[in-house]
């Protein structure tokens, strides 16, 4: 089984490398050409198609939905507020260094779950040769044998 992501915007697909020229020639400041890559003002959606190859030859296709929610107050400072239809919620910042993640929740959890470090999502300076690292865990998309896989 194998399951590719395909992204699709409401505002439609900027490659990242036209991005990239457009935003080094205009002396953009760092926090706002980031921003432009990586959108986080509220009322933005992204759709993503979850494509299941099975081995019986059978193919399906699943929508994942993340929206952007706008900014709310979070402890030290504000945030921009993301959301998976599923409910899952990330906490993220942009400022000069990039974009990262300051906490996260669940539709489980009352409060969001503060990050000890940021965990960056796009790191500047935009251009060849920037780099940045976090641990991360293994998601489970669906199972493949259990009642019901959503589980």
């Amino acid at each position: 089984m194998r399951a590719p992501l395909v992204a699709r915007s409401r505002r439609g697909l900027v490659p990242l490398a036209l991005g990239l020229a457009v935003l080094a020639g205009s002396g953009c400041s760092r926090e706002a050409a980031v921003r432009s890559l990586f959108p986080l003002e509220g009322g933005r959606r992204w759709v993503y198609d979850v494509r299941t190859d099975w081995e019986n030859q059978v193919v399906e296709h699943e929508p994942r939905v993340i929206s952007t929610e706008g900014e709310i107050a979070l402890g030290d400072g504000s945030a921009w507020r993301r959301r998976s239809a599923d409910g899952l919620e990330w906490y993220l910042r942009a400022d000069g260094s990039g974009v990262y993640r300051v906490a996260r929740k669940s539709d489980l959890e009352v409060e969001p779950t503060r990050d000890a470090a940021p965990r960056y999502v796009l790191k500047a300076p935009l251009r060849v040769g920037t780099n940045w690292q976090h641990g991360t865990t293994a998601y489970l998309l669906r199972r493949r044998a259990e009642f019901p896989p959503e589980i």
